[in-house]
């Protein structure tokens, strides 16, 4: 296939391992999940749990995207390795992403971002295009805004994507669990700092821990 001949580069790293790496999620990743809750906060204490935990008592600066969170101290725990829960210090003030247990308890889900607040100010590169490119500051104010066009978006794609005439399938990603087969209709391709493609991949899974694929096609 013709396809081939640009992935070249792709192919140089033969084996691609989809390891616990954090830095790859960014904030906007987060938005396409329903359970997923924006909030500004304000640290007030912070101790362990267990071996691979934490636990944060938190002030619930501002809710965004819900008003699900009833009290406005809450008790947050979190993975030390993979999450934002390492930066958190008493005093400071953050905004990241809450999910709630079954139980009602709150976390901080795996790789969730986190971004530190400064008068009032978000600090950081939050994956969405209208907030980073812009010279303006990130407040509380434009990061509401902007998280609702952000929704609305997505909520107008997956109308779109229901339709009878829709290419949505063609475009999307798919997955065999049977024979461990991910195939990847659109790849990202740099072939120079300044020229990107794009090809179509064939990945088969050969490892779980990490998750490790090995391009076929």
């Amino acid at each position: 296939m013709s396809y081939k001949n640009l992935i070249c580069t792709f192919l140089l790293f033969h084996n691609v391992a989809f390891a616990d790496n954090c830095i790859f999620l960014p904030l906007s990743y987060h938005v396409m999940f329903e359970d997923s809750i924006f909030v500004a906060f304000k640290v007030i204490d912070k101790q362990p749990s267990d071996v691979i935990s934490d636990i944060v008592d938190i002030e619930v600066i501002q809710e965004f995207n819900s008003d699900i969170i009833e009290n406005t101290i809450i008790r947050v725990s979190g993975r030390k390795a993979l999450g934002p829960i390492g930066q958190f210090t008493p005093n400071t003030e953050w905004l990241s992403v809450i999910n709630i247990g079954e139980e009602g308890d709150y976390f901080f889900p795996l790789c969730a971002p986190s971004h530190a607040i400064e008068n009032g100010i978000i600090i950081g590169d939050t994956g969405i295009n209208a907030l980073d490119e812009s010279n303006d500051d990130i407040t509380f104010e434009r990061f509401a805004l902007v998280l609702d066009a952000y929704h609305q978006g997505i909520s107008s794609a997956d109308t779109v994507c229901t339709a009878d005439n829709s290419y949505c399938e063609k475009t999307q990603a798919t997955y065999n669990f049977e024979t461990g087969i991910l195939d990847l209709p659109s790849v990202l391709l740099l072939i120079t700092p300044f020229i990107n493609s794009y090809a179509e991949a064939r990945m088969k899974k050969t490892g779980d821990n990490p998750v490790t694929f090995t391009i076929i096609e």
